[in-house]
């Protein structure tokens, strides 16, 4: 009987070790803050002389993914200037080599736009873990999906701003590119979904081209004046902007997680989610 109280004793003991552990290694899903991800597609030049300066501006750093046969070329950026992005903080990560219709290449193709912007990306001492699939297509096809994911932890479609943190397809992972047709059509459609982010959701709005012209503005294209205001906007009313490496994934639940985050002005870190 002694030997059994002990032995019981023990148990509850190893039980309540056991909860704790999974107490502090089970990444919490909840966020305290409405969080935003920026991404900048396609490595065009405005982003860097246009955007940059208003993302230094209000301290946001932006995820630009980079499309390597496109560097150097005209109205694009060099890689002096993309490398001076992943020193300054910002998130560089891969966009294929020649942004072309992932559904439509054989396997040699989708191994070049797909592994060798990895390669690539390396080449120039950047390590990247995240990957955006051009025109957002092939997301439904297993081949483009597997090679993917030998590659990357995680990767980004389309179709929708708001990205759950819950039951992720993390090779699928939402994002939404502005458009409208004017800038205060652009900015009542940017305010509406950055606020549908929550506490279990981030918001992920894409960029393309930007313009210091208005009256040069396409449906995706985006003017000096209106990123200021759409910036502005972010930080007056407290939002955190995030980046896409920022985020993990918990295979054991298929949730993502935010690593770490700067939560006030007092530089004070706060875990939003713990690190696996």
């Amino acid at each position: 009987m002694h030997l059994f109280k002990n032995w019981s004793t023990v148990m509850k003991y190893i039980l309540f070790t056991v909860t704790l552990i999974v107490i502090f290694i089970t990444p919490k899903v909840a966020l305290g803050v409405k969080m935003v991800i920026l991404s900048f597609d396609d490595s065009t030049l405005g982003q860097y002389t246009i955007a940059k300066p208003i993302l230094d501006k209000y301290g946001f750093k932006g995820t630009f993914f980079t499309v390597c046969n496109f560097i150097g070329r005209p109205e694009h950026m060099n890689w002096t200037q993309i490398n001076t992005l992943q020193k300054e903080g910002h998130d560089v990560e891969s966009h294929s080599m020649d942004h072309k219709h992932l559904s439509k290449l054989s396997d040699v193709e989708l191994q070049y736009e797909i592994g060798q912007s990895k390669q690539c990306l390396s080449n120039h001492g950047i390590n990247t873990t995240v990957f955006a699939y051009p025109f957002a297509d092939g997301t439904d096809k297993p081949n483009v999906v597997y090679l993917v994911s030998k590659y990357y932890t995680l990767a980004r479609s389309a179709d929708d701003p708001i990205q759950s943190l819950k039951l992720v397809d993390r090779y699928s992972l939402h994002g939404l590119t502005q458009s409208g047709y004017n800038d205060s059509d652009k900015l009542k459609t940017f305010i509406e979904n950055v606020n549908r982010a929550n506490s279990t959701a981030i918001a992920s709005i894409k960029f393309h081209r930007f313009v210091n012209n208005t009256s040069k503005n396409d449906k995706i294209t985006a003017s000096t004046q209106l990123f200021e205001q759409e910036m502005k906007y972010l930080h007056d009313n407290g939002f955190k902007v995030i980046t896409m490496n920022d985020l993990g994934f918990s295979a054991s639940n298929n949730t993502l997680f935010v690593k770490y985050a700067k939560l006030d002005d007092n530089n004070k870190s706060n875990n939003v989610s713990r690190i696996n």
